[in-house]
C-alpha cells in the first residue's frame, strides 16, 4: 500500500484526478481558473470577430456605392495611382476588415498559444477602445442635451446659425422650409427620431464599453497568469 502511494505521488499531473481540465482545440489545463480565463477571453475575441465582420457587410450593404466613391476620389489627381486599378476599391474594403480583426486574433492567439505579448496587444487595444468609446458616451449625451435645448434657444432668439442652412436640401409639403420658422418647425418634428436613433446607439455604446471593460480586465488576468507559469498544455505554446 505504501509504495502505490509512493507512486501516485510522482505521477505527472496530467494523469492526476481532476488535476488537469479538457477543453476545446485539444487544450488542457492545470487549473479551473486558467481555464476559465481561457474560455472568456476565446468567448469574447471569438464575438468580437464575429461583430466586427458583421458590421463591415452591413456598412457595405448599407452603402454599395462607398468604395466606388473613394475609388473616385482618389482618380481626380492621380491617374497613375494604384487607385486606378479596377480591384483597387476592393483591396480597400479587404485591408479595412483585416485592420479591424486584429485585435481580436490577438486575443484569441493569445488565450490558445500561450502568448503574453498577444494577449498584451489585446489587453491595451481593449482598455484603450473602452476609453474611447466612453468619451464617445459622453459627446453623445451632450448632444442630447443639447438637442433638447434647439428649439426653446432658437425661438428665443428668433435667429439660429444654421437652421436655414440645415433646410437647403430638404422638401416637405406640410412645412415652409424658405422660412426661419417653417424651417425650425421641421426640424424640431424630426427630433423624435433622432433622440431614438442617438438612444440607440448610446445604448449599443454602453454595451461595447461593457465588453471591452470584460475584455481588458480578463485579458489581463490571463497574461498575468501566464507570467507565473501557468500555462496549458497541447495548445502549441508560443511562451511569453
Amino acid at each position: 500500500f505504501g509504495l502505490k502511494v509512493a507512486h501516485r505521488a510522482t505521477e505527472p499531473p496530467s494523469q492526476r484526478l481532476g488535476a488537469m481540465v479538457c477543453y476545446p482545440f485539444h487544450m488542457k489545463f492545470h487549473s479551473s481558473r486558467l481555464r476559465t480565463l481561457t474560455h472568456r477571453v476565446l468567448c469574447l475575441s471569438g464575438t468580437a470577430a464575429v461583430l466586427v465582420t458583421f458590421n463591415y457587410v452591413v456598412f457595405v450593404f448599407a452603402d454599395p456605392n462607398i468604395f466606388d466613391e473613394f475609388h473616385e476620389s482618389y482618380l481626380q489627381d492621380d491617374k497613375t495611382s494604384i487607385f486606378m486599378q479596377p480591384y483597387s476599391k476592393y483591396l480597400v474594403g479587404v485591408n479595412a476588415l483585416i485592420l479591424a480583426l486584429i485585435v481580436p486574433c490577438c486575443g484569441f492567439f493569445g488565450a490558445k498559444r500561450n502568448n503574453g505579448s498577444c494577449l498584451g496587444c489585446f489587453v491595451c487595444c481593449s482598455c484603450c477602445g473602452g476609453c474611447l468609446h466612453v468619451i464617445h458616451a459622453i459627446l453623445m449625451i451632450l448632444l442630447l442635451v443639447a438637442l433638447s435645448s434647439v428649439e426653446t434657444v432658437c425661438r428665443r432668439n428668433g435667429s439660429c446659425v444654421g437652421i436655414m442652412k440645415a433646410c437647403e436640401y430638404r422638401k416637405s409639403d406640410d412645412y415652409a422650409l424658405d422660412t426661419y420658422e417653417g424651417c425650425l418647425d421641421y426640424l424640431v418634428s424630426k427630433f423624435p427620431l433622432a433622440y431614438a436613433g442617438l438612444g440607440l446607439v448610446l445604448a449599443l455604446n454602453f454595451v461595447v464599453i461593457c465588453f471591452q471593460c470584460f475584455s481588458a480586465r480578463w485579458g489581463y488576468e490571463l497574461h498575468d497568469a501566464l507570467g507565473h507559469g501557468e500555462l496549458c498544455e497541447d495548445s502549441d505554446s508560443d511562451g511569453m
